[in-house]
């Protein structure tokens, strides 16, 4: 019986991390003003940081970041 609540806690565990969504919110930036918001789901082993495109001196660009 308690080999079989091991089994059920592990395949619970797994259910939970594989339903997730991950999400990315973008923001983007126009000489340090918003311009437009938007949320990405992330696919695979894709991370935020991949659409990261952001000038600091001109504060314009796009900055990312996990929801």
């Amino acid at each position: 019986m308690k080999k079989l609540f091991v089994v059920l806690g592990v395949v619970a565990i797994a259910f939970a991390f594989t339903s997730c969504k991950k999400t990315c919110e973008c923001t983007t930036y126009l000489l340090g003003e918003v311009v437009a918001s938007t949320e990405y789901e992330i696919k695979g082993s894709g991370d935020c940081a991949q659409w990261v495109t952001y000038i600091e001196a001109t504060q314009t660009g796009v900055k990312c970041g996990k929801k």
